[in-house]
């Protein structure tokens, strides 16, 4: 690369990408630690409609959110390749419910831009920018700002 010191190693951001229908995602794959299968989830009374409830994982109660309902999207019923991306927020593990786990891509800074300015329902405002993947877009998603903007509790 022209702009990189001799000797210096690139390092390329690499991002988990789902899917929430035709839309393809990204988070950071620092972020993840591990990707489950769906399994019986709890549900919390008096919760906004996509904190879906806790699941027990290993022995250790994780908060639920369903990515397709915070985004505003219609229901779709969980399939097969419906699962859980368990990410890190702060201190805590958060369960995200996706349609499907697409692949982890590395997206190159110069590959990414900042989101358009546009006013929405459906989550533009948890994006932290936008990768370029050959002809394709991937939505990158900022967790924390995803996350801290449900109405989940998860210092309960």
């Amino acid at each position: 690369m022209a702009d990189q010191e001799p000797g210096e190693d690139a390092v390329v951001p690499m991002y988990l990408t789902f899917a929430l229908g035709d839309q393809i995602y990204g988070i950071p794959l620092v972020r993840v630690l591990e990707i489950i299968g769906m399994q019986p989830i709890t549900a919390i009374p008096d919760t906004s409609p996509y904190v879906k409830g806790v699941i027990n994982l290993r022995g250790k109660v994780i908060p639920v959110v369903d990515v397709r309902a915070r985004f505003g999207l219609p229901p779709k019923d969980y399939e097969a390749r419906t699962c859980i991306i368990v990410v890190q927020t702060g201190d805590w593990s958060v369960g995200l419910v996706v349609d499907r786990v697409a692949d982890v891509t590395a997206i190159p800074e110069s590959a990414t831009a900042p989101p358009p300015p546009l006013t929405t329902r459906r989550g533009d405002h948890f994006l932290t920018g936008l990768g370029k993947v050959g002809d394709e877009v991937r939505l990158l998603l900022d967790v924390d700002r995803f996350l801290s903007s449900t109405s989940v509790s998860v210092a309960a």
